[in-house]
């Protein structure tokens, strides 16, 4: 009972640090733009996170920082050499998760 107890204790203490740290950055997000609108809650910046997560791998802190990496490097260099860079990097995202389901960080562990 004491274990059940100390876990379900820890998994508040870390949701409520993560979210005290996003409230943060959304401060000073708001801070450094001087304006907020509800344009930046689109969906297509929470479906990036999932890709991120998706292409990395879950469940592992290099799998995150290989994940934004890969994301945010493929859009930079897709959006420079055409005007369709989404519908390249969506297709590039499918492929990835059906022949790397667990992600690319634990293909390299393999």
């Amino acid at each position: 009972m004491t274990a059940a107890g100390h876990l379900r204790t820890e998994a508040v203490k870390w949701v409520t640090v993560t979210g005290g740290s996003d409230s943060l950055a959304g401060v000073l997000f708001a801070i450094h733009q001087n304006f907020v609108s509800p344009e930046l809650l689109d969906f297509a910046l929470s479906g990036e996170v999932v890709v991120i997560a998706m292409l990395g791998g879950m469940g592992t802190l290099y799998g995150a920082i290989v994940g934004a990496v890969i994301a945010v490097g493929l859009e930079e260099l897709l959006s420079t050499w055409t005007d369709n860079w989404l519908v390249v990097l969506g297709a590039l995202y499918v492929m990835c998760v059906m022949w790397f389901p667990q992600g690319l960080v634990r293909l390299a562990r393999r």
